[in-house]
């Protein structure tokens, strides 16, 4: 665009011509045209087309960095969030699904032993349970993170 603004400062001319069929035994008819144009009052009005066509363009420019910088912020969330998630997977597999199982298992001791009573056993399950699916749900965060880092990467490995 600023090369058409800047072209608007130079003279322009065409050539038109054409030729025209008439009926009725009237002559046919031809005609040639010469334009040219010379900008010679037209400074002001060609200085505001560059002008404007300038700052388009910065305004072009700013926009993609502030779309990159955007861009680049997502990424160190995501980066941030993979890293925590796999710290709280690792917790999770480490600590509190084994912790969840060695209590299901000591109540069902208790249990035949006639120490603990059947609600126990129950509440000790589900809490494997809940501890095992919260495991699962991590894993899905993750895998959910991990597509948004190759995305936002520009990753094309299928």
């Amino acid at each position: 665009r600023i090369g058409l603004a800047k072209e608007a400062y130079k003279p322009s001319w065409s050539v038109d011509a054409g030729y025209g069929y008439r009926a009725g035994g009237r002559a046919d008819f031809a005609s040639v045209g010469l334009t040219f144009s010379v900008p010679l009052f037209a400074q002001g009005r060609q200085d505001r087309r560059l002008s404007a066509a300038m700052k388009e363009r910065q305004a072009a420019r700013l926009n993609r960095q502030s779309l990159l910088k955007d861009l680049e912020r997502e990424l160190d969330i995501a980066l941030a969030d993979w890293h925590e998630l796999g710290r709280r997977l690792q917790l999770y597999e480490q600590a509190v699904t084994r912790r969840a199982h060695d209590a299901a298992q000591a109540s069902l001791g208790s249990y035949a032993d006639g120490r603990a009573d059947f609600p126990e056993i129950i509440r000790d399950r589900l809490a494997v349970l809940d501890a095992e699916l919260t495991y699962l749900d991590l894993q899905v965060d993750r895998a959910k993170t991990w597509a948004k880092l190759s995305y936002l990467a520009g990753d094309t490995h299928e």
